[in-house]
């Protein structure tokens, strides 16, 4: 009964430290997107001059 407390103990350790690793990739995902949307509206043009897609200019 033991060996499966200390398997079960790992594996909750296990589960914990992906738990985390997908917290904080969530956080980079949302810190690019704020970072991209910063960018799109400010109306700027990337350097092979394609035209923003921000629509709120009709």
């Amino acid at each position: 009964m033991s060996a499966f407390a200390c398997l079960s103990t790992e594996y909750v350790k296990g589960l914990t430290k992906v738990k985390e690793k997908m917290i904080k990739m969530q956080k980079n995902i949302t810190n690019l997107l704020h970072l991209a949307k910063s960018f799109d509206s400010s109306n700027q043009r990337t350097f092979w001059n394609v035209p923003s897609m921000n629509l709120d200019n009709r």
